[in-house]
């Protein structure tokens, strides 16, 4: 009887095993959260690292919730979870659960400190000419990416590696206008592609290259509001001054603010780009993707997408939005289309 009994427990353990199994870590977390891909879809994850040098981390993508964990911008903990992996998945298909035991470590993120908006102020040490085009940066730390004017025109890229101390940038892309006033936009671009640490000294900010020399430097910009009537759908009424022909299919245009992107057709083929930058009024887009029909007239499609090359600003007026060039011309007038 008593072996029975005991054989009975020992299968019940055995059958408690099976169905989960308990691990425990301890890592740190971010105090920023970044934009990650979820199969087709986006979503913000929590970063974690589990080394001791959290200065100099190398931070990964988390994709799971932690039960009873409070994100906090700004802030890095230090956590003991619980792993649990369960043989049976629950409806989303996750297999893993993580529940936080213990919050051992709590100090400020001194990344959080670099994000936002910067007015160039020196390239080289050396302050350029006021009269020009000053150049400008926004560092986007929830999708990790960098964007701005140059100058002249606009730019984008994203930030491959950003610790205590250490920031570096991939390519950089800029839109395609041909810059007829006087701009520093060669030699500032030059700069960015050397940029290897960085120091934040209350309102400003300094770039240096891997020699450690101060290779550019900024204040922080004034927090605009954006208006954003203008995250809508549009239709093309009028291209450089001229009515667009009713007969041809007419351009679209919708802004997504939310997701910074811009997409429509172009009288024949649909396009799709990203809004590099919109404050003060002033907007820019990356060169846009587009289908490659031909279709039976591009004289419109042509018009409208070198149009859309030259924006650097916009106006609303009423139910009306008109991109404007460099030369403060408007070069396209669009109608809300819904």
């Amino acid at each position: 009887m008593k072996s029975i009994k005991l054989f009975s427990t020992l299968i019940f353990v055995v059958l408690l095993q099976s169905c989960s199994t308990h691990q425990y870590t301890v890592f740190w977390v971010s105090g920023i959260k970044t934009e990650c891909s979820a199969g087709v879809a986006t979503m913000q994850c929590l970063n974690t690292y589990t080394g001791d040098n959290v200065d100099d981390a190398n931070w990964q993508n988390f994709y799971a919730d932690i039960d009873g964990f409070e994100f906090q911008q700004g802030y890095l903990k230090k956590v003991k979870v619980k792993k649990e992996v369960e043989n049976h998945p629950t409806a989303d298909g996750s297999s893993v659960k993580y529940i936080l035991l213990q919050t051992l470590e709590k100090k400020a993120d001194s990344r959080i400190r670099v994000g936002g908006k910067w007015r160039l102020q020196t390239i080289y040490a050396s302050h350029f000419d006021k009269g020009i085009g000053r150049p400008d940066i926004v560092i986007d730390l929830n999708r990790m990416q960098i964007g701005g004017s140059a100058g002249c025109n606009g730019y984008m890229g994203q930030i491959n590696r950003l610790t205590a101390k250490t920031i570096t940038f991939g390519n950089i892309a800029t839109t395609l206008m041909a810059c007829i006033d006087k701009n520093v936009e060669r030699d500032y671009l030059d700069a960015l592609s050397e940029v290897d640490s960085y120091r934040v000294i209350d309102d400003h900010i300094v770039f240096y290259d891997q020699k450690n020399n101060e290779i550019l430097s900024y204040t922080k910009a004034m927090e605009n509001k954006t208006d954003w009537r203008i995250h809508d759908i549009w239709t093309a009424v009028s291209i450089m001054g001229q009515s667009v022909e009713s007969i041809s299919r007419m351009p679209t245009m919708e802004i997504n603010l939310t997701q910074m992107k811009v997409f429509g057709n172009d009288g024949c083929n649909d396009y799709t780009g990203k809004v590099i930058r919109i404050a003060d009024g002033q907007i820019t887009f990356s060169n846009l993707a587009a289908t490659r029909k031909m279709c039976q007239t591009m004289e419109t499609p042509n018009a409208f997408n070198q149009a859309m090359r030259q924006v650097v600003a916009y106006r609303l007026n009423g139910l009306r939005l008109l991109l404007i060039n460099q030369q403060n011309e408007i070069v396209l007038t669009f109608l809300k289309g819904d």
